[in-house]
């Protein structure tokens, strides 16, 4: 069975999960210059190019051929979150209502600047 997607995952610093994990940085091959992939990387084994330290078939190919991509993503706001009840607290749907009255409160300062 083929899987043509790739996997998200977010970190404050994915730098602190890839010195953990033996992975190969997916590559870009089909721009110039070639480069790695800014976020992509494979924990499986793929043709692998040692001299320029990345995998040897460029992403898209990869994928067509059933190769998995996995993306770790910088997401910095998560070096603000405490624990996991604070981040369950930052979840919760605003209070539109209290929204809506700063809106009324300042709009005519909104204006103001268009």
């Amino acid at each position: 069975m083929k899987f043509n997607s790739d996997i998200d995952i977010d970190f404050g610093n994915r730098d602190d999960i890839l010195q953990h994990i033996k992975h190969i940085p997916a590559a870009m091959r089909n721009v110039k210059p070639m480069r790695k992939h800014a976020t992509g990387i494979y924990v499986t084994d793929i043709p692998y190019d040692a001299i320029n330290d990345m995998a040897n078939i460029d992403y898209t190919e990869a994928e067509e051929r059933g190769y998995v991509k996995l993306d770790l993503l910088n997401v910095h706001v998560y070096n603000n979150v405490k624990d996991e009840k604070h981040l369950i607290e930052l979840m919760r749907e605003p209070n539109w209502w209290r929204c809506s009255l700063w809106q009324l409160k300042y709009h005519h300062t909104i204006q103001f600047y268009y």
